[in-house]
């Protein structure tokens, strides 16, 4: 599989009759190693307009098409890697980080860690819990900041989102990391309308540990992106951007979907 595959729903295809565009008028196609490419009016690779300034610099156009709405998963998708290790490792120490991870998977297979749905909920519960209870959340998000200074993105999935920005489209990232960690990286770099993600509990200005609500991933992302459709819509396309297995549900809600 490519590195970047497009899945469209079969009902758009037929109705539409000719190749996805992100942005209709004044968007023209070009293919760059294979993998299809949206070209910008002026004519440069999407990937180009990533590279002026800050990311996220670029702000919409005039001509807003605020009827379509892109969804971009985080982790591995806009960026190379996971973020929640690299964080977790600014904060509490490598030794520190990879002894919680043995005893968190440890506590899941003799059946000890309990509260959330999956498995990977649990053990990200049961994980986070050694790790961050009572860091304060000022010292939790400057070590996002400092994580977001060093991330290796993803360019061409970048420009994706600069193209949809730069038509007027509604740009959400959906994440199961930290929202603590997404939110700040992407409002310091992007700009997007909004960010979904798993929410640490805080009390009295610290993390407790424990995850509030659910960790948002496979159904969980895939109905809170439904959720804000229903509340923001209705939309006359819409557009996602994630990896397999975990983002499958969301991209199955969507018209256009690319696997990363």
């Amino acid at each position: 599989m490519a590195e970047a595959d497009r899945i469209t729903r079969p009902d758009r295809i037929a109705r539409s009759g000719a190749p996805d565009r992100i942005a209709g008028q004044g968007m023209a196609e070009g293919r760059v190693g294979g993998e299809r490419l949206v070209r910008g009016e002026a004519g440069l690779p999407a990937s180009e307009h990533a590279g002026h300034g800050v990311l996220g610099s670029l702000p919409p156009t005039g001509t807003a098409e605020a009827d379509r709405a892109a969804f971009f998963d985080f982790d591995a998708t806009l960026t190379r890697r996971d973020t929640l290790f690299p964080w977790l490792i600014l904060l509490r120490g490598r030794r520190r980080v990879y002894r919680a991870a043995a005893q968190a998977l440890a506590g899941q297979a003799m059946g000890r860690v309990t509260g959330a749905e999956d498995m990977r909920g649990r053990v990200k519960a049961a994980f986070l819990r050694r790790l961050i209870a009572g860091i304060p959340v000022e010292e939790a998000r400057a070590a996002a900041l400092d994580l977001g200074r060093s991330i290796a993105w993803k360019s061409h999935i970048v420009a994706e989102l600069h193209e949809h920005r730069r038509a007027g489209h509604r740009v959400v990232v959906a994440s199961g990391s930290p929202m603590i960690v997404v939110h700040t990286i992407v409002s310091d770099r992007f700009g997007v309308d909004e960010v979904m993600a798993t929410d640490l509990e805080v009390v009295g200005g610290r993390l407790t540990g424990r995850l509030e609500g659910r960790n948002c991933i496979r159904n969980e992302k895939a109905a809170r992106v439904a959720d804000w459709l229903q509340a923001h819509g209705p939309f006359v396309q819409t557009f996602g951007y994630g990896n397999l297995p975990h983002d499958r549900p969301m991209l199955d809600l969507l018209d256009h979907g690319t696997i990363v």
